[in-house]
């Protein structure tokens, strides 16, 4: 919700500023969808101390030209809070612009500004005033279903929470509520949220905290599950009032919590656009299933420039497919295809554990139950959205030590030799023979998916996982993935 405080020397002046800000919302309510529900209220100089600090303080000319001492006070005593002031004919010349400026007035206006040009002051020091006090929103989506979003969110959020925070875990699944029953957070259709987004309650603390069921709470943090409600017709559409109960929502939880991780599911149109408008930071996974790949650049490259400025991206390459893509060869076509700047943007790797599998309806998540490497690899994704490692200490600098020791010394003298599919996925050295294996499902991946066996009698599984297991990345083209569509 976006406070706004509206002061002047008398009533009858404030309520004249107040009526022209509401005409001046209710005549753009539909460009507003993605703005918070807006509560205007008139407060005399004498009462405003008994509010609470509002995000912006419209001033009208009364005190400017009577107290202008109080814009200063005020600035004083409300350093979060952003001034607009209302100016009126007689005095509106640069001098008192300057005198304001100084008082800590952040902007102006005057009776005949354009009506457009006020509601952008609005909405863009409404936004400032947010960005600074709100909580983070981590979104986790995916370019496609089945690449795990759903079990890294769920990981992500039980992290955060055993670091001490209080964690709200958004389910927008609406097709199949997987994180809520994975969670076994009951209900699994959220009733009460489906009566905030028709409209037929308000969005308050109350209400939202209705929506929410708690999944655990340990080492004073807590982690809480929000399912989602059913689908309907107009869940998505870009006129429906949904888009703009959802942004208070997304409001009122950060003011309840530290951090609320959403899963995006089946999430799109104008609901998924108003998530990545809302975000503070994306974890995006990927899968090392060259089938994937294509989706997962496109999504991005469409929904990226939705976000704010500051907003960081984390790019997770789940290799769920043991004889899919090396994990180097994806996160350089990737980072190339989507034009990702290492400065706001890192791709990281979760290597596949079968005993992570394991998490749905277990009561548990993928972080707990991975093994030694899935823990690291999670680590690092927190590491990389700002929390410390679980990791850290002299054992954490043994082991890398180790590994710099395996990387320098060991792995360049390994050499490729014939192993089984389960295990032939990190092997990358040069082979002669990978120039003949890559042609083979490097034109046309319908035709090789659809052909049970080559002239040699392979079987196309057996012929995938060897290739994997011996080309290395000089001998792709950077140009194309194995199902030949152009990825860049």
């Amino acid at each position: 919700m976006l406070k706004i405080f509206v002061l002047d020397t008398s009533a009858e002046s404030r309520q004249l500023l107040l009526e022209s800000l509401r005409d001046m919302i209710a005549k753009h309510r539909g460009d507003l969808s993605l703005v918070p529900r807006v509560d205007l209220k008139s407060i005399a100089r004498s009462e405003i101390k008994f509010q609470e600090s509002p995000d912006i303080l419209v001033i009208g000319s009364g005190i400017v030209r009577e107290a202008p001492g109080d814009i200063a006070n005020l600035r004083r005593d409300y350093p979060d809070s952003r001034i607009l002031v209302r100016l009126s004919d007689d005095i509106n010349d640069l001098a008192t612009v300057e005198q304001l400026a100084r008082a800590g007035a952040d902007d102006t206006f005057t009776p005949q500004s354009n009506p457009d040009d006020v509601l952008r002051k609005l909405v863009l020091l409404g936004g400032k005033r947010r960005a600074k006090n709100h909580g983070r929103l981590i979104l986790v989506d995916g370019g496609k279903g089945g690449v795990g979003c759903t079990t890294v969110a769920a990981a992500v959020a039980e992290l955060i929470a055993v670091r001490g925070n209080k964690v709200a875990l958004i389910d927008f699944d609406f097709e199949s509520q997987d994180l809520s029953r994975f969670l076994q957070s009951r209900p699994f259709v959220n009733e009460n949220l489906q009566l905030l987004f028709d409209e037929q309650r308000p969005v308050s603390q109350e209400s939202v905290l209705q929506c929410l069921v708690q999944v655990f709470e340990a080492a004073g943090g807590s982690l809480s599950c929000m399912a989602p409600s059913l689908e309907t017709e107009t869940l998505y559409s870009h006129g429906a009032q949904y888009s703009r109960v959802l942004v208070s929502i997304c409001e009122t939880l950060d003011s309840l919590f530290d951090v609320v991780v959403v899963d995006v599911g089946a999430c799109r149109g104008a609901l998924l656009k108003t998530l990545y408008r809302v975000a503070d930071e994306l974890v995006y996974v990927l899968s090392n299933d060259p089938a994937c790949l294509y989706s997962a650049a496109d999504r991005l490259s469409r929904y990226r420039s939705l976000m704010a400025a500051d907003a960081r991206i984390s790019c997770l390459v789940n290799c769920i497919d043991r004889s899919g893509l090396p994990v180097a060869l994806v996160k350089n076509e990737f980072a190339a295809a989507v034009g990702l700047d290492s400065r706001v943007a890192q791709v990281l790797a979760l290597p596949f554990c079968g005993e992570a599998r394991r998490w749905p309806g277990s009561g548990a998540t993928a972080a707990g139950l991975s093994a030694r490497n899935g823990q690291r690899a999670f680590d690092a994704l927190l590491v990389a959205i700002g929390y410390e490692s679980a990791f850290s200490g002299r054992t954490s600098r043994v082991l890398e030590m180790l590994r710099d020791f395996w990387i320098a010394f060991v792995k360049p003298r390994q050499k490729v030799k014939n192993v089984a599919p389960s295990t032939a996925v990190m092997a990358i050295a040069p082979n002669p023979a990978a120039p003949q294996l890559l042609p083979a499902i490097g034109g046309n991946f319908l035709e090789n998916v659809g052909a049970s066996a080559d002239s040699s009698g392979m079987p196309e599984r057996e012929q995938r996982s060897a290739a994997c297991a011996t080309y290395s990345e000089q001998e792709w083209e950077p140009s194309k993935l194995v199902s030949g569509v152009s990825f860049r």
